[in-house]
């Protein structure tokens, strides 16, 4: 995929996203157009204005995804009403990643991937190519969140130093050490 090369400047004087005065979001290109839903959304959106597309193809593409979904306000809304549930997946994901994440990161995580067989579904029977494609590679990551769900209790702790984080019913050899503790 081509993207036009947009230099500092450039991107300043067309206020894509902050204007010229006094450099805030409110006036910008990306303020028009940002109704989405989630922080992630909102950052693939600023993404897309940074970085336009320059082939033809690619544009028609992304732009039958649109016109699909603006011409269902039903499904859209249904598809609103999913991703409203759900948490920032990348920011969450990184900190998994950086092993920074706490239990109440994992139980925010869980829950957003609870969402997604809702948001799935939601995409199946599209006719543009690209929420086709969405579709396809839409892994709902089940174990995932089984897991978390069997192993992290609904309302964990803010300290790890707290304890009682792993449900009892998880791992035996977890319920053997916390009953001794409390008994």
């Amino acid at each position: 995929t081509k993207y036009m090369t947009l230099d500092s400047i450039a991107r300043k004087n067309l206020e894509l996203t902050e204007t010229i005065r006094d450099r805030s979001k409110r006036g910008s290109l990306l303020w028009v157009m940002d109704k989405t839903s989630t922080s992630m959304g909102g950052r693939l959106l600023r993404r897309w204005i940074e970085k336009p597309l320059t082939e033809v193809n690619e544009i028609n593409h992304r732009l039958d995804g649109v016109a699909e979904l603006k011409s269902s306000a039903m499904r859209r809304g249904e598809i609103t009403d999913v991703l409203k549930k759900v948490y920032d997946i990348e920011r969450l994901a990184g900190k998994v990643a950086y092993g920074t994440v706490n239990a109440k990161d994992l139980v925010a995580l869980k829950v957003s991937l609870f969402q997604l067989p809702a948001l799935k579904k939601l995409l199946q029977n599209s006719s543009s190519s690209i929420v086709k494609e969405l579709y396809e590679r839409l892994d709902t990551l089940d174990d995932v969140a089984k897991l978390i769900d069997d192993a992290i209790v609904d309302e964990p702790p803010v300290s790890v130093k707290e304890g009682g984080i792993i449900k009892l019913s998880y791992d035996e050899e977890v319920k053997k050490l916390r009953t001794a503790s409390t008994e």
